[in-house]
């Protein structure tokens, strides 16, 4: 929704950069190399007494990220730093989702997104978040916003998202950025970046093991180029009317325990409150979504074979 109130927000010199030409990704190795000038072109362009918005995800974890060699170990620390002689005022905004859903949102894009060295099976996915594999987004917020909450430069301020938080995210973000815009000036979207339905995930998750059996290894963006035909051809059959979900009792009880003190740690530094369950608070019941039948194996199956032979026996 940034991107079509752009005007409405430049009204307000509320700048949303355009990416560089080799997109974001140039900002998140600029900090990893630790250069300057991607970061140092963005706030030239925006102008005096503007306010430069940056929205990207991928940017939490880098910028939590240490580089023992460096002077000033972490990221976050780093660019701060930098950013402090042309900045008025820092602020980090962070949107913060209980563990249990977001592992499950983030096992989803990986899946639909056939990105490589990400398993297939969930409670092998979990078990690789907890440990920090293939650089996956950390979900111990304490290590992710740690440094920006121990920094003295910059304010952070911390947004529940999901469960009894449904507001769409972008509201919650332009009232602390724009609060003397009317919330009825904004224009709506709907949402582009759907969970995709069990079938859809079953299909992603063959072709994914197909890729890793054969010589061909798809560069990043083949990999989104055939993650677009799979969600086209999945929303055509329907596959993608109801969201997966792996979140069983026994699973939301065990990611929710292994978060458990960090979260409640969290939680009281953060919005001052004793603990994480006042803000996302136990949940009893769980909409399982993740088994498909006897009949849906044999439909992936056979829409496994057409995108093989249509899209990667070529390649």
């Amino acid at each position: 929704m940034l991107e079509v109130n752009k005007d409405l927000l430049n009204a307000y010199r509320i700048v949303c950069p355009e990416c560089p030409a080799e997109g974001r990704d140039v900002l998140i190795s600029s900090i990893k190399k630790r250069r300057f000038g991607p970061w140092l072109r963005l706030i030239e362009e925006a102008g005096v007494d503007s306010t430069l918005l940056i929205s990207e995800e991928r940017l939490s974890n880098v910028l939590s990220q240490s580089q023992g060699d460096k002077l000033i170990a972490i990221n976050g620390d780093w660019l701060v730093k930098k950013l402090k002689a042309h900045c008025k005022k820092m602020i980090v905004i962070g949107f913060v989702r209980d563990q249990p859903a977001f592992i499950n949102s983030q096992f989803c894009q990986n899946i639909k997104r056939l990105n490589p060295h990400v398993s297939v099976r969930f409670d092998e996915y979990v078990g690789d978040v907890f440990t920090g594999r293939h650089d996956l987004i950390e979900c111990n917020l304490l290590r992710l916003f740690g440094w920006s909450i121990n920094n003295k430069s910059i304010e952070s301020i911390f947004l529940p998202f999901g469960g009894p938080f449904m507001e769409n995210p972008f509201y919650q973000l332009v009232r602390k950025v724009a609060p003397q815009v009317g919330s009825g000036l904004w224009q709506e979207v709907q949402p582009t970046n759907v969970a995709p339905g069990p079938l859809t995930i079953h299909l992603a998750s063959r072709i994914i093991k197909y890729i890793e059996s054969i010589p061909f290894n798809p560069s990043k963006n083949e990999r989104l180029h055939l993650s677009r035909i799979l969600l086209k051809r999945a929303d055509k059959l329907g596959w993608n009317l109801s969201q997966y979900n792996a979140i069983t009792k026994k699973r939301y009880e065990f990611i929710r325990k292994h978060y458990c003190a960090d979260n409640d740690e969290f939680a009281n530094r953060v919005w001052g409150i004793e603990r994480w369950d006042n803000v996302f608070p136990y949940q009893n019941k769980h909409l399982v979504n993740k088994d498909i039948s006897i009949i849906e194996h044999f439909q992936v199956g056979k829409e496994h074979k057409k995108f093989i032979r249509k899209y990667l026996d070529r390649a």
